[in-house]
């Protein structure tokens, strides 16, 4: 079996993570490497990081750089085949990695994640009605995951997430400016590179839903970064994705005709998300502007409307 490193950031998490690691101790797995980075932690997060004993666990502690940096640190210090990523109030179900590791080797794909059974603070189960629906299952090819990321939003449970950790490499690191959606930002980077994702059509990880989720409890700093993601995205995808993003089938004949700054902006200009949208408008305001470039900026708008 492939060699597995489980990546686990920890912050402030003293109330779960012991249940977190347990989780992990019984996968049985027999090639693991379980790496713990806490983020600075102010709560005993550490200490009983430090005294689990169950798994070799190794443990480091960090000061606070938010999540990207935590990820990144602890995958820079990962030694196996595959990378798994989780956080220390999540817990992995039964056979998760086994699941999961099956797939990346015996699959096409580049990534491979699941579904989420979402869990309280107290570790219970909870029902549809009393959480989101946030991470539906999904196959489908590189260009339309990154088509439905893009305008419609994330939907890809971070915890269930397992890929060769070359794919990580070739990737790059978490974006160290995104504190709530650097997970977001990096599916959508990983689809333009024509990765592809594998969804497991089950729970792999128990999801868990309480006060201080990272990716819940500013809103308003979720918002700024939204608008950054959406627009910082657009420079990691070329002009033949985008075309095919935009156009679908038509998309070698339009990759002739625009450049690839104007293939964004029109991508932008789509999008539900106002500020996104202006920015869009605003950048083929300025290409219109210009005499060379109007006629086949302004052919392609029409066709892409109609």
């Amino acid at each position: 079996m492939p060699k597995i490193s489980v990546v686990v950031v920890c912050y402030n998490h003293e109330r779960y993570i012991l249940d977190c690691l347990r989780s992990i101790a019984a996968q049985n797995y027999p090639s693991l490497e379980v790496i713990c980075v806490d983020d600075g932690s102010t709560d005993n997060s550490t200490q009983i990081a430090r005294s689990f004993s169950e798994i070799d666990l190794q443990v480091f502690s960090k000061q606070n750089g938010g999540p990207s940096d935590a990820i990144n640190y602890g995958l820079e210090r990962a030694s196996g085949d595959i990378c798994v990523l989780t956080s220390a109030d999540d817990i992995l179900l039964p056979g998760s990695l086994e699941e999961r590791a099956h797939l990346l080797d015996h699959s096409e794909a580049d990534i491979v994640c699941g579904l989420a059974q979402w869990i309280g603070a107290d570790g219970q189960k909870l029902k549809p009605s009393d959480h989101p629906d946030l991470f539906p299952p999904f196959q489908m090819s590189s260009v339309d995951l990154f088509r439905k990321l893009y305008l419609k939003g994330n939907f890809i449970c971070a915890p269930s997430i397992a890929m060769h950790l070359t794919t990580f490499k070739e990737i790059g690191e978490f974006d160290r400016d995104f504190f709530q959606l650097q997970d977001y930002d990096y599916w959508m980077r990983a689809t333009c590179l024509g990765k592809t994702f594998h969804c497991i059509d089950s729970p792999v990880v128990g999801y868990r839903w309480h006060d201080k989720n990272l990716s819940t409890s500013n809103s308003d700093r979720a918002e700024i970064e939204t608008t950054q993601v959406l627009e910082q995205v657009i420079s990691a995808a070329s002009s033949d994705f985008l075309s095919e993003v935009l156009f679908g089938n038509d998309h070698a004949y339009f990759a002739l005709e625009l450049t690839q700054y104007e293939l964004g902006a029109l991508l932008m200009m789509t999008h539900e998300n106002q500020k996104v949208s202006e920015k869009g408008r605003d950048r083929i305001a300025e290409v219109l502007s210009s005499n060379a470039r109007h006629d086949a900026f302004k052919q392609s708008i029409l066709v892409y409307k109609s």
